[in-house]
């Protein structure tokens, strides 16, 4: 009767164990596909970053380019009319 304690004690410890690891595969296998999903979210937060980052540069730059041809024709205008003498009896 000890005999049959004993096997029962072993079978139910093996049960248990093998009960246990599975549940801890299965923590490591959700805990893995959180972290990659997490990866996947940081780097789409990142690209998106560096995509505006990148948008919001492009744009400075095309204002600064306008406003330097804006500054240069003006300079070019005001050049053109400006030296040029009213005649005196024209006004």
């Amino acid at each position: 009767m000890e005999w049959l304690k004993e096997t029962l004690t072993s079978a139910v410890l093996e049960v248990l164990a093998a009960v246990l690891l599975a549940a801890l595969s299965l923590a490591s296998a959700y805990a893995i596909t959180y972290i990659k999903r997490a990866q996947a979210r940081l780097e789409e937060q990142t690209r998106s970053d560096v995509l505006d980052r990148t948008i919001a540069r492009a744009a400075a730059l095309a204002e600064s380019t306008v406003l330097s041809f804006e500054s240069r024709f003006a300079k070019a205008i005001r050049a053109a009319i400006v030296p040029r003498a009213w005649p005196v009896g024209s006004r």
